[in-house]
């Protein structure tokens, strides 16, 4: 097995791709490290914001009780409330100065700050802070001080091991393990075509010590992936000194609570339980190798039980037997407590078993799987004469293992999107969470307010004795709290979402009121299409989409807006309201409005597609072609026919498969969920039409379907035009690399042209037609100020586009064809 090791070692060694992986990885750390040091500072920020509203609340207090004490004098318990309150202002205000001098080292003071609050609520005075936030962030403090830390940037981290953690989220995730797979796979399957196997043979190995060295020397090399990833990622803090971050506390959110945790749980976790993933994946896909299984049906094998894997997990939650959590779903069930520690080791173990019954598998010389078409059962290549030149075409790309690559990767961002949207639906409790915690703050400050109102009465009446309005108020204050508190209990049940949209409406009066009540300038279409959405949605009895109760339009997108304190508002706002949801209609509309049919476009253009330049170079085959009695015309038509058939059924199938999944995690979802779409003239009829005097734009209702059908269709016609302009180019130049390259310049730069300067006379432009689900809302229509650019006209552009650049690549060449 040693020389199998050694011989598998050194040809991986040889390969230049793994230069190209180091330095994908260097590239991947050193714009991580630019992007975050050039963000400004916003754990920093937000600690300055909270001192400073504490000092102010506490000034406001002290004020307001040394002038009550100056006229009626206090009691005891308020004048020992008083004193506490003293002290408690000495400790916000050396804070607020250090974090103003930009030094975050003020855990010692914080905790002695909230030390003093805790002994200052025994004396039943004013309350001004949220006692449950107080309690979590007195945890994280004592962590702090126990380790002498500092705070430290949480979200964009440079120095420290948030840095690391955040990096090797990047480079130790899902997608690293299946391209790890797919690298085994590709290695196994190339040696075999070159009857390394039958050389190893000959040289007296068997067959255990061919396989094992197969896999043991890809073991080596992902521990030295995971030792290179790892050494890189704790640079940073290793030369900044920052090594003591290891115990540096973060949030971790277990349905309503909140639970602090090292980070250093992550960095132990990440790289082993990746690194045991990866294992487990090589064990089985060598069983498979063995067996001598199609590129194809390999992966079905390996990624049908992980996407079982995954489904068990979203429906029966944790379980220390499934081994996907060892890259999915892990923070919440395993690092609160020391239960990690056994979820590894039992995953280790399970991995030995697995070696260990992989030699009888080894050195059986039967086949456990018989698969049809293997060897002498296979049918020569007999093409039809009508489509032979399509089906060289696809037998040289099925060869040359791009049609399996390509489906791989197609699959995978389709499956990818699904999960990611699933995962964010998943994280949408700790959000609503957060924004109850809020929320009690807020009536927390008002009821403080409330209370020191009451207390100024209290020196202007000292004789009265009648329940002042004040006092509601602080009980309607009161009752919010609790209300919320209860709500907050409820998380990951299926009632919290309804449950918390409920309270809100009971919570705040003025969501009751019309926005027909409303002056007409105040009519914008988010106020206006998020009432008319609701209607909808309880006629139809649907639960909406966005967290909140209003549904962002475009006139509000923050990237619109100048001024950079109502950019920060609106983006605040959009937060509050984002929309979730992990049905397949909701990650159908997901994947349209996100646009990531660009990087399905960008791969078709980058791997699988064809031209007459590829018979140039990289593989100069023109010349062969010429001596068969066939018409370059020809070969042109039958390389941009297989490109569209490929690309169009690529696309649907893994779009499909996706629907599929989604469906499965989610449910098929609201057909008919209304979606706001725009109009920049009213239409004949005007039925369910709204007009917005703000916006001075009408708007309208769609159903989520109906666009959904109506972006793929305009996805089709993207990739016909796409094609077009892919084979037009190949026509004319000699080298495949300078078609890719210049296929994807002209898109990018035709897309910028029509985004950047709108006129009328654009809606002529191809690329205008690829911000797809604008045009499918109609905001493309708003940009132009033109009614005629829609969905209908923009499938005719780009066909019309895409056919008279097909019919000038029939132009025959005057010159030869070297």
């Amino acid at each position: 097995m040693r020389e199998v090791v050694k011989f598998v070692a050194k040809g991986i060694r040889k390969n230049k791709y793994i230069y190209l992986l180091a330095f994908v990885i260097l590239l991947i750390t050193s714009s991580l490290l630019f992007i975050n040091n050039a963000q400004i500072s916003s754990t920093q920020d937000e600690l300055q914001q909270a001192f400073d509203k504490r000092e102010e609340s506490l000034d406001f207090l002290i004020s307001k009780t040394l002038i009550k004490k100056r006229y009626v004098g206090l009691p005891e318990n308020q004048q020992f409330a008083l004193d506490s309150l003293l002290v408690q202002e000495n400790y916000v205000k050396r804070i607020s100065q250090r974090l103003s001098e930009g030094d975050m080292d003020i855990a010692k003071d914080n905790l002695a700050f909230i030390n003093e609050y805790l002994d200052y609520r025994k004396y039943n005075f004013i309350h001004f802070e949220n006692e449950d936030l107080l309690e979590i962030e007195k945890d994280k403090l004592n962590d702090l001080a126990k380790h002498d830390l500092p705070f430290t940037e949480q979200q964009t981290p440079v120095k420290t091991v948030l840095f690391t953690k955040q990096l090797l989220h990047l480079l130790l995730n899902p997608l690293t393990a299946l391209i790890f797979l797919l690298m085994f796979c590709y290695k196994y399957t190339t040696d075999e075509r070159n009857r390394t196997f039958d050389f190893l043979k000959v040289n007296s190995l068997s067959n255990p010590a061919i396989y094992y060295g197969y896999v043991f020397s890809f073991f080596l090399f992902m521990v030295g992936y995971l030792l290179f990833s790892v050494v890189l990622a704790f640079l940073p803090p290793l030369f900044t000194g920052n090594l003591k971050t290891v115990y540096y506390p973060l949030e971790v959110a277990i349905g309503g609570n909140t639970a602090i945790v090292p980070a250093w749980r992550w960095l132990l976790y990440l790289p082993i339980g990746w690194g045991i993933f990866v294992s487990l994946l090589l064990v089985v896909a060598s069983w498979l190798c063995k067996q001598r299984v199609s590129l194809g049906v390999l992966a079905g094998f390996i990624f049908l039980p992980l996407l079982c894997l995954y489904l068990l997990a979203e429906q029966l939650g944790f379980s220390m037997l499934n081994p996907i959590h060892l890259v999915v779903g892990y923070d919440a069930s395993l690092f609160p407590s020391n239960q990690f520690i056994i979820y590894l080791v039992g995953m280790l173990l399970l991995l030995l078993i697995l070696i260990g019954a992989s030699y009888p598998i080894f050195r059986s010389k039967r086949m456990l799987l018989r698969m049809k078409g293997r060897a002498s059962g296979r049918r020569p290549y007999q093409p039809k004469s009508q489509l032979k030149l399509i089906q060289f075409e696809h037998l040289k790309r099925r060869r040359d293992g791009r049609i399996f690559f390509v489906l791989l990767l197609l699959t995978g961002i389709s499956v990818g999107t699904s999960i990611f949207v699933n995962q964010q639906y998943k994280s949408v409790d700790g959000k609503i969470v957060k924004a109850i915690e809020e929320l009690q703050s807020f009536f927390i400050s008002n009821q403080f307010k409330y209370k020191l109102m009451e207390e100024e009465e209290e020196v202007e009446k000292v004789d009265s004795t009648d329940e002042t309005p004040l006092v509601k108020f602080s009980e309607v204050m009161e009752k919010g709290i609790a209300l919320l508190e209860e709500v907050k209990k409820k998380a990951n049940t299926p009632a919290f979402h309804h449950l918390y949209r409920e309270t809100l409406k009971s919570l705040g009066p003025g969501n009751s009121q019309s926005y027909k009540e409303l002056e007409s300038n105040q009519w914008s279409v988010t106020t206006m299409a998020s009432e008319e959405q609701q209607k909808l949605l309880k006629e139809r009895e649907m639960q909406p989409w966005p967290i909140g109760g209003l549904w962002i339009s475009n006139f509000d997108d923050p990237s619109r807006e100048p001024s950079n304190e109502l950019a920060s508002l609106l983006k605040m706002v959009q937060e509050e309201n984002e929309k979730y949801g992990h049905s397949a209609i909701f990650t159908a509309f997901f994947y349209m409005n996100h646009n990531i049919v660009w990087s399905v476009l960008a791969l078709f253009v980058f791997v699988l597609w064809v031209s007459l330049a590829e018979e140039h170079r990289p593989d100069r085959t023109v010349h062969f072609l010429v001596t068969k009695p066939l018409h370059l015309r020809s070969v042109y038509v039958s390389k941009w026919a297989y490109n569209l058939a490929t690309a169009c059924l690529f696309f649907l199938f893994s779009g499909g498969i996706a629907f599929v999944v989604s469906w499965l995690l989610g449910g098929y979802g609201e057909a008919d969920y209304p979606i706001p779409t725009y109009a920049i003239e009213e239409t004949e009829s005007g039925e369910g039409q709204f007009f917005s005097p703000v916006d001075n734009v009408y708007f309208s209702f769609d159903s989520v379907q109906g666009m959904v059908l109506q972006s793929v269709a305009l996805i089709l016609a993207q990739i016909f035009f796409l094609n077009s302009l892919f084979s037009f180019i190949g026509r004319w130049m000699k080298n495949q690399y300078a078609v890719v390259i210049a296929t994807l310049l002209i898109t990018v730069a035709g897309y910028l042209f029509a985004s950047q300067y709108p006129s009328l006379y654009m809606m002529f432009n191809p690329f205008l037609y690829f911000n797809t689900w604008h045009v499918v809302d109609g905001w493309q229509s708003i940009l132009l100020e033109s009614p005629l650019v829609n969905v209908g006209t923009g499938c005719l552009v780009l066909i019309a586009a895409g056919t008279v650049l097909f019919l000038v690549g029939l132009i025959p060449n005057k010159g030869k064809v070297s």
